[in-house]
């Protein structure tokens, strides 16, 4: 037979729950979550006659603490901005799937300790915003270590890639984190002794998904790029702190929306250049001869 939980139990498992969390077991992924409840809950099971007490639950835990599982200090510097964020578990786990292939492509730093330090870097200055490629894409310029402006504020910033590194070219990332990403995005925020379910053998457990990415950019292709990068990135240091963050702002959508072709949002963010500052920007280059430098 198997045990009931009474409500004043579920208040201590409540409590046990906020508390490991705390000092940093892990109950945010499945695999994590799974151990972890399968281990004091069997105990609890297993013992009938033991009372749930804040008491007894961490005396257990003390004399099993090696098989326990534990999330590191980046990870738990996110479940904190996390758990304040207001966000659902479908939101989190979106917000990590993008991180991981937008970012990417942003030469954000996606692996090991790195990617929940950003995640939560991010994830805090998206506060309040859509949790989308468009808004990550802004996020990331403004939280960039050389973007105009970050002398104006103590923020953290985004811990880029400064080295060149194998790529799988499926998913834009390294290749050798592809199977470490999926446990990344395996993230389930949540009380983990919930009502509803504590009394239950199943859980039902939500998944995420990647999306598609477009294929790598040619050699030209990314030659181009740099070219356009460095124009705009040229017309954002114009003008006051307000108009170089507007201009910004215009430009990450732009860019976003051209699936991150500078070249495409040229026009768009000409355009709000000279409603920004009405004038033209300096010296903008034509097409044809970015096209004819990236060629050299």
């Amino acid at each position: 037979m198997e045990r009931q939980y009474s409500e004043a139990d579920i208040k201590v498992l409540n409590e046990a729950d906020a508390a490991l969390k705390a000092a940093g077991y892990d109950f945010y992924t499945t695999q994590g979550s799974e151990k972890n409840t399968n281990l004091v809950m069997g105990y609890l099971q297993g013992n009938p006659q033991v009372a749930v007490t804040l008491e007894n639950i961490y005396a257990f835990i003390k004399a099993n603490v090696s098989h326990f599982v534990f999330r590191t200090a980046a990870q738990q510097k996110f479940d904190r901005v996390a758990e304040g964020s207001g966000r659902t578990r479908e939101e989190l786990e979106t917000f990590l799937s993008l991180l991981s292939s937008v970012g990417a492509r942003h030469r954000v730093d996606t692996t090991g300790e790195n990617f929940w330090t950003n995640a939560a870097i991010a994830l805090q200055w998206m506060q309040g915003r859509p949790l989308d490629a468009q808004t990550l894409t802004l996020a990331i310029q403004n939280l960039a270590p050389h973007s105009q402006g970050s002398k104006f504020g103590s923020k953290e910033r985004l811990i880029f890639v400064r080295d060149s590194v194998p790529v799988d070219p499926r998913r834009l990332i390294h290749a050798a984190d592809v199977e470490k990403l999926k446990s990344q995005q395996d993230y389930r925020p949540g009380v983990l002794f919930e009502k509803s379910t504590v009394n239950q053998n199943d859980a039902t457990r939500f998944r995420g998904h990647t999306e598609e990415q477009p294929a790598p950019q040619t050699t030209q292709e990314q030659k181009e790029q740099s070219f356009w990068s460095r124009l705009h990135d040229s017309w954002e240091r114009h003008g006051s702190h307000g108009q170089q963050q507007a201009l910004k702002e215009v430009r990450a959508r732009e860019v976003a929306k051209h699936n991150g072709s500078e070249r495409l949002a040229d026009k768009a963010i000409q355009e709000a250049y000279r409603a920004i500052h009405k004038t033209r920007p300096e010296a903008p280059t034509p097409p044809e001869v970015i096209a004819g430098m990236a060629r050299r």
